[in-house]
């Protein structure tokens, strides 16, 4: 789905309609709800960090920052952060961290976007969708022309280090 269509689809999802682009001076905003949650980083483990989530429900997409240290060339460590977007709903990602994290009590807050973000947002979503379906078919044609397996296939792999 092109960046237009993404847009035009999540205006539609929130009732409103592509007359108008957003500019510094037009205050156009989209309902959202911004929540803590635990996301899990090791499952074997039990590791995880509490992060932000913004969820737009006209939409079904769910937004997040992850912020991971990252070493600069001069030495220096800063923390990065990238933007993961997804479709779902803010109650399945609670009711999926509720189960690991019985004893939390669950908080949320209703705000206000401005659109241009919560476009942004769709938009990543709809990338990552395609992304993921692009590496379906990548790997399903890998794997049928070139034997790439589990297993190594056409070219054996050397045992994995244990």
């Amino acid at each position: 789905m092109t960046l237009l269509r993404a847009t035009s689809l999540f205006m539609l999802l929130i009732g409103g309609g592509c007359s108008s682009t957003p500019t510094a001076g037009n205050s156009e905003k989209v309902k959202a709800v911004i929540y803590p949650i635990w996301v899990t980083m090791d499952v074997v483990h039990g590791y995880g960090k509490w992060i932000n989530e913004v969820y737009l429900p006209g939409a079904g997409v769910i937004g997040n920052v992850m912020w991971e240290p990252t070493v600069n060339s001069d030495g220096t460590v800063a923390l990065v952060g990238e933007a993961n977007a997804f479709f779902g709903t803010m109650e399945e990602r609670r009711d999926v961290m509720l189960k690991s994290k019985k004893d939390y009590v669950w908080t949320q807050e209703d705000i206000e976007l401005p659109s241009e973000v919560a476009r942004e947002i769709v938009s990543l979503a709809e990338e990552n969708r395609r992304l993921a379906s692009q590496r379906l078919v990548v790997a399903t044609s890998l794997v049928s022309t070139l034997g790439l397996g589990a297993g190594g296939g056409r070219h054996p792999l050397p045992p994995d280090d244990d």
